[in-house]
């Protein structure tokens, strides 16, 4: 199972912009001065001067220079391999330009400007050129036209516009979209609710997912639900259960919706709550797949799944078909070492070691809970979220285990390693590390779109405050109540068909790409020929 969406984003935003752009400008500038000619500086300004006009929150300055130097510089390169003089293939520049303006507003008519531009200067040139100028413009709505029938009637100008809007914090335009594909459905989350004297925090399992990206339906769901229980008074430990982006909600509504609803059980103290009873924590592993086993109460145990060797990203849900109804998995999402592998011999493993993992009865059950920020570790918030890392310390028959969560989307490779190795020093039996899953500041970071925890925050940081968090949840030990709730949350979300969808569209870029590159250099060439 390949990140579709994040080699995606890798294949769009992956290269370094800057240095591409001013490798470009001193083509431009080399070819000028060798060729006596101010032209390329003309076309500079006309693509500078025409995208700055339209700019957008995301199409600042700085992009906008990127963008016009690299184009000039190619157009430049083109006529001088090509023995062409200055000029000859201008009117790529307008294409170019006219591409960019309808990717970033796509409802709007602005992307003709730089045809009749160009026209008008051809018009003192030659009557063929700017004739040839205005009927290239016809190839922006062909191409829509041809994107569309095969992206299953869905605009991807639209679709890559609503991104950009929704990497600026503006989700609205991407959520329509959702919306239009999305279905009504229902999804598990459970709550553990953990009330003691000295604190009172609830524990919440959720398969609805925290995605797409940035300022997007459920990358507001953990903040949201950490609105609703603190209003409650509850400190929040979130863990993300199983399935992907297909259980991402529509829109924010939905996200709200949710959230509410989550706060609202926390003062139902029906006949669904219950005293817990819980047993031994366990750990174990086989193949490729690791469990850590948590249970807080009589009714379902909770399992969270690790890889040993592989990368670590979200549990499909057709595996958690296959487990015992009164077993809760949990994605760790504590590796991020390349592709996602999920194989019918790991679905044995994970249901092997649940199925033997000792429920011995505990004596003496305490439970502490502790969360540090990481605010001022990660002050632009791009590796760790509202939660910064929680705690959750369990001392059972003698024996302690230790559970860290990271508000992140992921974890660094080396990280989990070297603070169960500093944990288990401390005398802890049983240790795992895991994050929210949470999407945040998806599709902010460069290569695969976000900044996984320990990318830029140091590890000696890193250590510092989880150990923190633990000394925290030590000190709050006591004999807490554990009460269990099961809720199944009817809303829209983005659905399989939905995902399959977008993530069939994000597999075709290189058609798109292709397409693209080719209606370029028709422009450039057409003007040879008139």
């Amino acid at each position: 199972m390949s990140r579709v969406f994040e080699s995606s984003y890798k294949l769009l935003f992956g290269f370094s912009a800057k240095k591409l752009s001013i490798a470009s400008l001193v083509i431009t500038v080399v070819i000028s001065y060798l060729r006596g000619s101010l032209v390329y500086f003309g076309e500079l300004a006309f693509a500078t001067g025409t995208l700055y006009f339209f700019r957008t929150p995301f199409l600042s300055l700085k992009k906008i220079i990127y963008i016009s130097s690299i184009t000039v510089g190619v157009v430049a390169a083109f006529e001088t391999v090509l023995l062409r003089p200055p000029f000859t293939f201008f009117l790529a520049i307008p294409v170019v330009t006219s591409l960019i303006l309808a990717t970033i507003d796509p409802k709007s008519k602005s992307w003709i400007i730089p045809f009749i531009l160009s026209s008008l200067i051809y018009y003192k040139i030659s009557m063929e050129a700017m004739i040839t100028s205005l009927l290239l413009a016809i190839g922006i709505p062909i191409l829509r036209f041809a994107f569309s029938k095969i992206s299953y009637g869905i605009d991807p100008f639209n679709l890559f516009s609503a991104f950009l809007f929704s990497v600026f914090g503006e989700g609205e335009q991407f959520e329509e979209e959702l919306k239009k594909i999305g279905e009504e459905k229902e999804v598990d989350i459970h709550l553990f609710k953990l009330h003691g004297e000295k604190s009172r925090a609830v524990a919440v399992v959720s398969n609805v997912h925290p995605g797409p990206f940035k300022g997007v339906s459920g990358a507001k769901l953990i903040d949201f639900i950490n609105s609703e229980v603190g209003k409650k008074g509850y400190k929040l430990l979130f863990m993300h259960g199983v399935g992907s982006h297909e259980n991402d909600p529509a829109s924010s509504e939905d996200v709200k919706k949710i959230a509410e609803i989550i706060g609202s059980k926390l003062e139902d103290g029906g006949s669904l709550w219950r005293s817990a009873n819980p047993c031994i924590p366990g750990q174990g592993i086989k193949g490729d797949v690791m469990v850590t086993s948590l249970p807080l109460d009589p009714g379902p145990n909770i399992h969270i799944v690790s890889k040993v060797k592989s990368s670590m990203d979200d549990i499909p849900s057709s595996f958690a078909r296959m487990i015992k109804e009164n077993d809760i998995l949990v994605d760790a999402q504590n590796r991020f070492d390349g592709d996602v592998q999920w194989s019918e011999e790991d679905l044995k493993d994970l249901i092997s070691l649940i199925d033997n993992i000792k429920k011995e009865k505990c004596e003496d059950y305490y439970i502490g809970i502790g969360n540090v920020s990481m605010g001022d570790a990660d002050k632009t918030r791009s590796e760790f979220g509202q939660l910064g890392i929680s705690s959750l310390v369990i001392s059972c028959s003698n024996k302690k285990t230790a559970l860290l969560i990271f508000d992140s989307n992921n974890i660094k490779v080396g990280i989990r390693e070297r603070l169960v190795e500093k944990l288990k020093e401390k005398g802890y039996d049983t240790v795992e590390i895991i994050s929210t899953d949470n999407h945040r500041e998806t599709g902010v970071g460069r290569g695969f779109g976000y900044r996984v925890a320990g990318e830029r925050v140091p590890f000696e940081v890193i250590e510092k405050k989880a150990l923190q968090a633990i000394s925290m949840a030590e000190s709050d030990m006591e004999k807490k109540r554990v009460e269990y709730l099961k809720l199944r949350v009817k809303a829209k979300f983005l659905g399989e068909k939905g995902f399959k969808l977008l993530t069939s569209i994000a597999m075709k870029r290189s058609y798109f790409a292709s397409a693209i590159f080719a209606y370029i250099i028709i422009a450039m060439f057409l003007t040879t020929l008139v």
